[in-house]
C-alpha cells in the first residue's frame, strides 16, 4: 500500500526584521494549516509535520521537504499544504516566460521562498512519488505553475545530472489541486487510483 507524508505550512504573520519592518498580519492560515494536517490524518497519512509562524522557516521547509524525498518511494504520496502570503520577485535566471518575467513565492517567517527553491527539492524525491500541493496564497496558481514543463525528460534530466542523481524515465508527477473537495481529492490520491 502506498505511504503518505504531509507537511502544513501556515503563517499568521512574518518577521518584521526580514521584511523591512512589515508583520505580514493575517488571521486563519494558523487554522487552514491545522485543518489540512486533520485532513491528512484522517486519510491516514503519516509522518505529518506542522510547520506554524516561527517555524515556518526557510531552512525548516527545506529540511521536511529533503526529509520526505528520502522516505518516499514509488507509488508514495507527499501532500503539501501552504497558507500564508504569497509574492514575485524578479527572475534571476531566466526560467520564467511570463511578461512580466518573475519568479512567484512564498512568504516564509524568515524570507520569500522562491518556485525555483521549490523545483530544486522536487528533484530530490524519488521516479514515481506523487506530490500533491495545496497553496492558498496570492499568485498560488502560479507557484507550481511551471513544474510539469520542468519535468519535462530533458530539464529533469539536466537537473538530475547537477545533482548527481540516477536516472529513471518516470518522473515525479506533481499535481496542484484547485478545488473546494479537498477531502475528494485526498481519497483519490491515497487510494492510489489515480493521480491529477
Amino acid at each position: 500500500m502506498a505511504k503518505g507524508i504531509s507537511i502544513h505550512i501556515g503563517l499568521n504573520h512574518v518577521d518584521p526584521k526580514h521584511y523591512q519592518g512589515w508583520d505580514g498580519a493575517l488571521n486563519a492560515c494558523v487554522a487552514d494549516a491545522r485543518d489540512m494536517l486533520a485532513l491528512a490524518k484522517e486519510q491516514r497519512f503519516g509522518g505529518s509535520t506542522l510547520l506554524l509562524n516561527e517555524k515556518a522557516t526557510a531552512a525548516n521547509v527545506t529540511a521536511a521537504l529533503q526529509d520526505s524525498a528520502k522516505k518516499l518511494a514509488k507509488g508514495d504520496i507527499l501532500f503539501l499544504s501552504y497558507s500564508g502570503h504569497g509574492g514575485q520577485v524578479r527572475d534571476t535566471n531566466g526560467d520564467e516566460t511570463d511578461k512580466g518575467r518573475m519568479d512567484e513565492t512564498w512568504v516564509l517567517f524568515d524570507r520569500e521562498f522562491v518556485d525555483d527553491e521549490l523545483y530544486d527539492l522536487w528533484a530530490k524525491f524519488k521516479p514515481g512519488v506523487r506530490i500533491v500541493v495545496f497553496s492558498d496564497s496570492c499568485h498560488s496558481g502560479t507557484v507550481t505553475r511551471e513544474i510539469p514543463k520542468f519535468r519535462s525528460r530533458a530539464r529533469a534530466r539536466a537537473r538530475c545530472q547537477q545533482r548527481s542523481r540516477p536516472q529513471s524515465k518516470e518522473p515525479t508527477r506533481l499535481c496542484t489541486v484547485r478545488s473546494k473537495t479537498v477531502t475528494a481529492a485526498l481519497r483519490t490520491q491515497r487510494s492510489a487510483r489515480a493521480c491529477c
